[in-house]
């Protein structure tokens, strides 16, 4: 496995497996939301899932958020206090069209700065990481190199 026979097959297989992982999880992930246009009377009841999508308008009885098919209007007794701008994910059952009852509401505070600074966190590990780990590689990088057998 660890050979340099047949190097550029292993690699080509590896990016194919990861190629269709990526794949079946999007498919996976759509069908947890159906495009908003689709929603038909066989779509009532059925759990969808709406996740880090910006409000766009809120009153007392429901939320109405933006996505990329259009508004959506989560409906619910419970649902928190969100203004225009905040970003919330929902589950829920679909009630009409472009309408969601809601099952459970978080609105997440702070998304716009701690989104961010997740990606610094971990670009600055994988900084730290590389630092620490190229004395390890020092003077061996003839071992690391693709070379064919000819």
């Amino acid at each position: 496995m660890l050979s340099n026979r047949f190097w550029g097959l292993k690699v080509a297989l590896a990016a194919a497996a990861f190629a269709a992982l990526c794949h079946w999880s999007d498919l996976r992930l759509r069908s947890t939301l159906p495009p908003v246009e689709s929603w038909s009377d066989s779509h009532l009841g059925r759990t969808v899932h709406l996740s880090a999508q910006k409000v766009g308008a809120s009153d007392p009885d429901w939320i109405e958020v933006l996505t990329s098919d259009g508004p959506i209007r989560i409906l619910g007794q419970s649902t928190p206090a969100a203004r225009p701008g905040d970003v919330l994910s929902a589950v829920g059952t679909v009630a009409g069209p472009r309408q969601v009852r809601a099952v459970r509401v978080r609105v997440h505070t702070g998304y716009a700065w701690k989104r961010p600074l997740n990606y610094a966190v971990s670009i600055l590990t994988l900084i730290v990481f590389a630092v620490w780990a190229a004395p390890l590689f020092r003077g061996r990088f003839h071992d690391l190199l693709l070379r064919s057998r000819h």
